[in-house]
């Protein structure tokens, strides 16, 4: 053997996390989560038969069926492994078509879980940011958010034009959002042409975790609980702040 092929054979085969789920679930003699996506690992089915295997992976077909799309190609192979089950099919033959279906129908739930709104991901973060530099007396000058919304109008129908999101479909939601939106960045543009105040607002104990926590909002990971550790550590410090206020006061 070459050096490529022993790489290719002591390589080790990859699972996605939310195979992890199901696969307790089997070893563990309980029902796999309904609204899970994941499969059970096929090593773990190694002890049992053939004829085993293929009912633990019909169970597991069977429960992905419900979530995926109806005309996918993953159950157009499950009702084709139902109709070879009632003949006299090579049992091997319909293990390999089930795994298949298996599959396509996990690959069908996760691309639909996978896809972002990456506007609405930026613009949550520029919103929260901005957030942090808003005093309610900035929100009185007409003619700032006026032109704020004008700039804000403007760079929306570029982003729209550009790249396919939720918000650039026109409802009430959105336009309270753009609305929104004009308000946070007009304010924060005009703390940020003042020196001593964007001083201030960096110098702020909480300004750290607003940005690990804006940042946090990208995480692309299955779980996506990130932000929640950040949550925690920012009332924390509000809190400890507070009751600082309150002794100093007594």
């Amino acid at each position: 053997f070459n050096s490529s092929d022993q790489k290719e054979e002591s390589r080790l085969p990859e699972y996605l996390q939310i195979d992890i789920a199901p696969s307790l679930a089997f070893l563990s003699g309980v029902d796999i989560p309904r609204s899970s996506y994941g499969l059970v690992i096929p090593e773990i089915l190694s002890i049992l038969s053939t004829q085993d295997r293929i009912q633990a992976l019909l169970y597991n077909a069977n429960q992905l069926a419900g979530l995926a799309p109806a005309g996918s190609r993953g159950n157009q192979l499950l009702q084709d492994v139902r109709h070879l089950l009632n003949t006299n099919a090579i049992l091997e033959d319909v293990e390999e078509m089930l795994m298949s279906s298996l599959k396509e129908m996990q690959n069908s739930l996760v691309a639909n879980v996978a896809s972002f709104d990456l506007y609405i991901l930026a613009l949550a973060v520029i919103m929260i940011l901005s957030s942090a530099l808003i005093t309610p007396s900035m929100l009185m000058n007409p003619l700032r958010l006026f032109l704020a919304l004008n700039i804000t109008m403007a760079a929306h129908c570029l982003i729209c034009s550009a790249v396919s999101s939720s918000l650039c479909s026109m409802n009430a939601v959105n336009a309270m959002l753009l609305v929104l939106q004009a308000m946070v960045i007009s304010c924060s543009t005009a703390v940020m042409l003042v020196k001593n105040e964007l001083r201030h607002f960096f110098s702020h104990p909480n300004i750290p975790f607003i940005l690990l926590h804006a940042v946090s909002l990208l995480s692309s990971s299955f779980i996506e609980e990130e932000h929640q550790t950040f949550y925690f550590f920012t009332v924390t410090i509000l809190c400890i702040n507070l009751f600082s206020n309150l002794k100093n006061r007594k």
